[in-house]
């Protein structure tokens, strides 16, 4: 019984170590409590985890990201294409007074495909999870572009900011 618990002990600790959990900082989330078990059982079955698509927020200066910065695409040899939507244009923003921030979206020209996404301002540790699904669905940023969204919301700039990387 003993040996059996060790061995336990020593997969969570492989999954935690395989998540990057002992890599977070104060100020940001970047892996949620399901970090572990999905390790776990991406490693009972094979599967090595790709956090090109997990989201970081950062709670205290209300911002998110995900993916690739436009740098850090460039340095990849993306041919990059951005799209940049500002608060300061948005109807729900203008009248909760939350009009400081933008949403910018990261794409690979020609295909379209969203290599990352950053959000400033109010609920971008919400807002940041469309662009973390798009990119884990391999979507391309006229799938987001081309879909209507509830008005007036702040999920509207995601849209927009699609619609400016087309």
């Amino acid at each position: 019984m003993k040996c059996t618990r060790f061995i336990w002990v020593g997969i969570i600790l492989i999954c935690i170590l395989a998540s990057g959990c002992a890599e977070e900082t104060e100020k940001t989330e970047k892996h949620s409590p399901y970090s572990l078990p999905l390790t776990e059982r991406n490693f009972y079955i094979g599967m090595v985890p790709t956090p090109k698509s997990v989201p970081e927020t950062t709670f205290e200066d209300i911002t998110a990201s995900v993916g690739l910065t436009e740098r850090q695409a460039r340095e990849k040899g993306y041919n990059v294409k951005v799209g940049k939507f500002d608060y300061a244009n948005l109807t729900r923003a203008i009248v909760s007074d939350e009009t400081d921030g933008f949403i910018k979206i990261v794409a690979e020209g020609g295909s379209g495909r969203i290599l990352g996404g950053h959000i400033v301002e109010a609920e971008a540790s919400s807002l940041i999870h469309e662009i973390a699904a798009a990119m884990a669905g391999g979507m391309m940023v006229s799938d987001i572009g081309n879909t209507l969204h509830a008005y007036p919301t702040l999920s509207e700039g995601v849209r927009y900011a699609c619609q400016a990387a087309m």
